[in-house]
């Protein structure tokens, strides 16, 4: 059993890189295109199992059916070459579509610390992608603005600073502070960069399901 396991645990990792690579094509046509390649895994492996004696292909067996079967890169390409001009066209505006959204969740993550500029093209790219619903485009506009850098910009510019002022008759010296708390201004800064994340998070995720 455990033998199965490891040889399909090789097969489908084959069977992601493919997937992997064939992400342009439509989801109905790349569906079909795994369903052939693990056909022919499968009629491959029993072939192979016949012919050994103890009815059970081994892993240099599975590595030769995954050579025969070709490069996975090779296969999706293949197959993204085989369809309509018009439907290539439009696997293609939907992976630079997917491109972009990657940049828009990395850019409002981060983008803040380039003086807020990257902050504001990744909103832009955001709000101009459909595959976001308005609400989630309100939230990563919304909940903290700037991304990672509004937490950070509060921990360097909103320490406490105290100033002592001496008392009359020599008395002790009066500590006079202002600016936010050491301890607050580190909680503060930790419920941002967490909301930060979670807002990207939700935003990948979301994308992921549309």
């Amino acid at each position: 059993m455990t033998k199965d396991l490891r040889h399909n645990t090789i097969a489908e990792e084959y069977l992601a890189e493919i997937e992997r690579a064939a992400a342009a094509l439509p989801v109905n046509r790349r569906a079909e295109l795994l369903a052939d390649v693990r056909s022919h895994i499968a009629v491959a492996r029993a072939e192979a199992a016949s012919g050994s004696p103890d009815g059970v292909e081994d892993d240099a067996a599975m590595s030769r059916i995954l050579s025969h079967l070709g490069d996975p890169d090779a296969i999706a390409a293949a197959a993204i070459a085989d369809l309509p001009a018009e439907t290539s066209a439009n696997a293609t505006a939907r992976a630079d579509s997917r491109l972009l959204e990657k940049i828009a969740v990395i850019l409002l993550l981060v983008g803040g610390f380039l003086f807020g500029i990257g902050w504001l093209i990744g909103l832009i790219l955001m709000w101009s992608s459909r595959r976001w619903s308005f609400g989630d485009k309100l939230l990563g506009t919304l909940l903290v603005p700037g991304g990672l850098a509004l937490p950070v910009l509060m921990l360097t510019a909103g320490s406490q600073t105290c100033v002592g002022a001496a008392t009359q008759g020599g008395g002790q010296a009066v500590m006079e502070c202002s600016g936010l708390d050491p301890t607050l201004s580190v909680l503060l800064a930790a419920v941002l960069a967490l909301a930060s994340v979670f807002t990207v998070i939700r935003l990948v995720l979301r994308a992921h399901r549309t």
